[in-house]
């Protein structure tokens, strides 16, 4: 019962980690803040994914089913926030140097 709770809340607070982390990020470009704002709502989508496939469970069969769904969910939704990230890195760069530059 807890076990995909307590395989998930790990990445789950880091992910919201992260995105406070991108979200606390001073005078963000435009571009910069729309994509730190993507990842915070990737992250906010997790563990209600999470939430949802637990209360689905009694619906899924007397299988794992809804673990093996949660990591399915955990490995998309981790490699577009990734991707998400390495484009805010050189958004966020551009615009520190621009700033150092006028």
């Amino acid at each position: 019962m807890d076990q995909i709770f307590r395989d998930h809340l790990p990445f789950i607070l880091g992910g919201l980690a992260v995105t406070a982390g991108m979200l606390a990020v001073s005078r963000q470009a435009k571009w910069g803040r729309r994509l730190s704002k993507a990842v915070f709502v990737l992250a906010c989508v997790y563990p209600c994914a999470i939430i949802g496939l637990y209360l689905g469970r009694q619906h899924m069969g007397e299988s794992y089913a809804y673990l093996i769904f949660g990591d399915i969910a955990a490995i998309l939704l981790a490699i577009v926030a990734a991707i998400i990230v390495l484009a805010w890195i050189p958004v966020h760069a551009v615009e520190v140097r621009r700033k150092k530059e006028k």
